[in-house]
């Protein structure tokens, strides 16, 4: 699973384009339903809520962004074994560049797929319906790996803090 993990992580971008093309291709190609059924006006509010999620979420991820990178301004260089608090532990370690990372293409991602999605939504009418469904099926998959990063960025600090405290009390 590990290494499932860090091959996504080393190319997220790459990998959520690639799962949400393959995903809309099947999409457009197998539909078991008519797609004549979406109307216009269903496919831009879906479209509407895919930009707003994606603004949110990367308006979200700059602020988190933000402070991480404001409170690391503030820690001094300390090496791992004498820090003392899960913070300067987060900051002094490599985790700290991965998760910088991280969110930073993160936020990248959101941003691209927002104008994505703004660009087919001024011009749905002038694209094939399953076009359209298509493009909502591969922002979909932006948006999840962008929430599935964001999550696992979340998962290493506590993670961090929790081995911290452990190797607290295997001291006292």
């Amino acid at each position: 699973m590990k290494i499932i993990s860090n091959l996504y992580l080393r190319w997220p971008i790459f990998w959520d384009i690639f799962f949400g093309t393959i995903s809309a291709i099947l999409v457009a190609k197998c539909l078991s339903f008519s797609i004549e059924k979406f109307k216009v006006q269903d496919l831009q509010g879906i479209q509407q809520s895919f930009i707003d999620t994606s603004i949110s979420l990367a308006g979200f991820i700059l602020a988190v962004l933000t402070i991480i990178v404001t409170f690391k301004a503030n820690v001094g260089y300390k090496k791992i074994e004498h820090t003392e608090t899960s913070l300067e532990l987060l900051f002094n370690s490599d985790v700290y560049f991965t998760i910088v990372n991280l969110l930073k293409w993160t936020i990248l991602e959101l941003v691209i797929n927002a104008c994505l999605l703004y660009y087919f939504r001024i011009f749905t009418n002038y694209f094939l319906p399953e076009v359209n469904l298509s493009v909502l099926v591969l922002t979909f998959f932006l948006i999840f790996g962008a929430i599935f990063r964001s999550l696992y960025v979340m998962f290493i600090v506590v993670n961090l803090d929790a081995k911290k405290k452990v190797e607290e009390e295997e001291f006292k």
